[in-house]
């Protein structure tokens, strides 16, 4: 199953946040508990250097209308020039809360952060895979380019029958739009993509799973 770098943060259409992930509302989090984590965010999300802990990013009034970013709470520690910790695809933008140490001329290479998230870098992936493995069903992502990697579809709004997605229809129903008898709607986010990216989400994948 794909594992996220620790501190990768997605877009997510859900009404919970996965397991292992959390909400980028600018909570609060025990270093003793986080200390992984804290070793690469540290302060950059706080207003001032705590003793005992962190903040994580609040990005709530930046997400698209009835989504949230998420920032990975467990996974793959990021390190070196990323090149054996996270499986990819290729033109995949990854948006990460931490500043690679040296990405070099491995996989990755920086990108304009947009849409602009402070504190936080832009990634995309030279090479990989036709599209990242093993996706979350729903979750939303940036790729260069214009045409979607297959099972995932183009974030513009687009119609589909509820048979031909049952699976993502069970985790977005008609928030998006739809009859909820027939069909339902991706989400439109046309207007909050950036230059030379769209945003996809895959109809197939692995079910999110709820925290317990």
């Amino acid at each position: 199953m794909w594992q996220p770098w620790l501190g990768e943060i997605v877009l997510f259409p859900y009404w919970f946040v996965p397991e292992g992930w959390a909400t980028c509302d600018g909570s609060a989090l025990a270093i003793r508990e986080y200390t992984a984590l804290f070793s690469l965010l540290g302060h950059r999300f706080s207003d001032k250097t705590y003793p005992d802990r962190f903040h994580l990013p609040d990005y709530q009034e930046l997400a698209p209308a009835d989504l949230r970013y998420c920032i990975a709470v467990t996974g793959n520690y990021p390190q070196g020039d990323l090149t054996s910790y996270r499986e990819r695809g290729a033109g995949e933008v990854a948006i990460a809360a931490f500043e690679p140490k040296d990405i070099g001329n491995g996989p990755w290479k920086a990108r304009a952060a947009s849409p602009a998230l402070p504190g936080a870098t832009f990634l995309v992936a030279k090479n990989g895979e036709a599209a990242p493995p093993d996706p979350f069903v729903g979750e939303v992502r940036l790729f260069e380019g214009t045409t979607p990697p297959s099972p995932w579809l183009r974030c513009d709004g687009q119609e589909r029958r509820i048979t031909q997605g049952q699976a993502l229809y069970s985790l977005i129903g008609t928030k998006f739009g739809g009859d909820g008898q027939a069909t339902f709607k991706l989400p439109d986010l046309r207007s909050h993509e950036a230059a030379g990216a769209r945003y996809f989400m895959p109809i197939e994948g692995v079910y999110p799973t709820r925290p317990r």
